[in-house]
């Protein structure tokens, strides 16, 4: 099998994996295996690629984080891997509210910072929460969308930190909680599941870059048949129909929620079914068939 790059995000530092081959119970045994001395490295030996960490089952270790690389916080929450194989990366302080993202060029052996300190159009250090980035997705331009604890940002790589735009609650309808996840639709409009916190309130959001038109479903709203008791959601996800059309599915707990981009109309899923079917949800949903396209 040929060689895999695996990269794991935690609290305070970032895990390299290379190997050959690979299970969940073997990775298990190569995080128990690490000696704790050994997880931070000094920044010549990351860079240079000396030493690595072998566990002594065939895995090849090697630690990131903000002592040694540019990644931006101890916190990182969001990585996505670009089509040459190098990682954005998400990070932040809390308390400091500093951060931002990175990208990790590994041929050169450097990175690229984009922080709220050199960019406040990302947010401010007096926001709680304003720095931190939840997700990152592509849409079909190649334009990085960044799910944040206030927002939506928008990130050009062709471009760089001058193509950076935010939304939130003071320039949309976003109302302003945390953004935990987004999905891109195929007519490129963008969805995000909103968590409610102490500064802003949760629910669903639809941003349509083509024509700049924005839509929110929250608690209480009953457009487009939203249910109106939902205060907030944690996962949303793209479903393509087989005949045209999508289906964009999101969830928090055991509450799912189906929009029919045909309909322009929700539905709240039962939940006393008979069939798994598995969402990226923290729980299992059951169903029979699918209500809304019958598959």
């Amino acid at each position: 099998m040929s060689s895999i790059k695996m990269y794991f995000v935690f609290v305070g530092l970032m895990i390299f994996l290379n190997t050959t081959s690979y299970s969940q119970d073997r990775i298990n045994q190569g995080l128990q295996n690490l000696n704790p001395n050994e997880k931070v490295l000094n920044g010549s030996s990351v860079l240079n690629h000396t030493p690595d960490h072998y566990d002594g089952a065939g895995y090849t270790w090697r630690y990131y984080n903000t002592g040694n690389t540019g990644i931006q916080g101890d916190y990182v929450e969001a990585v996505w891997i670009d089509h040459d194989g190098n990682p954005y990366i998400a990070g932040y302080n809390p308390g400091f509210e500093e951060g931002g993202f990175a990208k990790y060029i590994q041929q050169d052996n450097r990175w690229i910072n984009y922080s709220n300190i050199d960019y406040p159009v990302i947010g401010s250090i007096d926001d709680v929460g304003a720095s931190r980035i939840s997700d990152i997705e592509e849409d079909s331009s190649g334009i990085l969308w960044m799910a944040t604890w206030r927002g939506l940002l928008k990130f050009d790589p062709t471009v760089g930190g001058s193509s950076l735009q935010f939304w939130g609650a003071n320039n949309s309808v976003h109302p302003g909680g945390r953004t935990r996840d987004l999905a891109i639709a195929p007519d490129g409009s963008i969805w995000g599941a909103i968590i409610s916190v102490t500064w802003g309130n949760g629910g669903l959001v639809n941003y349509n870059p083509n024509n700049n038109v924005w839509r929110y479903w929250g608690y209480g709203t009953t457009t487009n048949n939203w249910p109106p008791l939902i205060p907030f959601l944690i996962n949303v996800s793209i479903q393509i129909k087989p005949n045209g059309g999508y289906l964009v599915w999101a969830c928090y707990e055991s509450i799912v929620v189906v929009f029919d981009s045909d309909t322009q109309l929700f539905t709240q899923l039962p939940n006393n079914v008979t069939q798994v079917m598995f969402l990226s949800c923290p729980v299992t949903i059951v169903l029979t068939t699918c209500k809304i396209c019958g598959q």
